[in-house]
């Protein structure tokens, strides 16, 4: 909850989302997460944390 606080706001609800099935993740979930650090992956020259 902590570095969702302190998180890109575009980045949050997806991140929200994913962690409720963080637990069991499924292949379509894993992919979300694979996409999700491609995206962060790709936009870490800017301002990712406030």
């Amino acid at each position: 909850i902590y570095l969702m606080l302190r998180i890109r706001l575009d980045l949050a609800y997806t991140i929200s989302i994913v962690s409720r099935y963080f637990s069991n993740l499924d292949n379509i979930y894993k992919q979300a997460v694979k996409y999700i650090l491609k995206y962060i992956q790709g936009i870490k020259e800017l301002c990712l944390v406030c």
